[in-house]
């Protein structure tokens, strides 16, 4: 896995845009299988950023 560069400011930006677009979606009933399967994409990255933040912490 290759160490992520961005800035925790810069993972924690990224992370609140991909939340706000999950949602949106979610929340859309006429939302399509495709624009879902990217909502669940968005939350594979979110955890995975999420993982990042972490690991810094603990550092």
């Amino acid at each position: 896995m290759c160490r992520d560069t961005r800035t925790t400011e810069q993972i924690q930006g990224a992370i609140s845009a991909e939340a706000t677009l999950a949602r949106q979606i979610e929340d859309d009933p006429m939302s399509t299988p495709q624009q879902r399967n990217l909502a669940n994409l968005l939350h594979q990255q979110m955890n995975q950023e999420l993982t990042e933040l972490d690991r810094r912490r603990d550092g």
